[in-house]
């Protein structure tokens, strides 16, 4: 049994092809009556990164926080949950790949960012 806290949360995840595209950031669970939760996709974006902080703090953001998205992984797409979280889907195809690409220029223009 997984601990979603632990074994999913803040997780890196890895598309079909082995590359990187992001970290959990919310699990996403289906409410049903007389069952436990079951777990039906997986997000990853600045969206649910957000919303899992105090208001108080991304109140400053503004239009920033507004605008962000989340990427949704359907449970089905889920290969393996190990020290990585392996996904059968195509990253360069989802939001998340546009900003790890647009995080990647940023720090490599820092000094000693490549």
């Amino acid at each position: 049994m997984l601990s979603l806290g632990r074994d999913v949360l803040d997780k890196q995840l890895l598309d079909a092809e082995g590359r990187p595209f992001g970290k959990v950031d919310g699990v996403v669970l289906e409410l049903r009556p007389d069952a436990p939760p079951r777990v039906v996709a997986l997000e990853v974006g600045a969206a649910t990164r957000l919303a899992r902080l105090p208001r108080w703090m991304t109140r400053p953001l503004g239009r920033l926080a507004t605008r962000a998205t989340a990427t949704r992984i359907p449970r089905s797409a889920v290969l393996s949950v190990a020290r990585e979280i392996r996904v059968g889907i195509d990253a360069t195809e989802t939001p998340a790949w546009r900003v790890e690409k647009w995080l990647a220029r940023l720090i490599a223009r820092i000094p000693g960012g490549r």
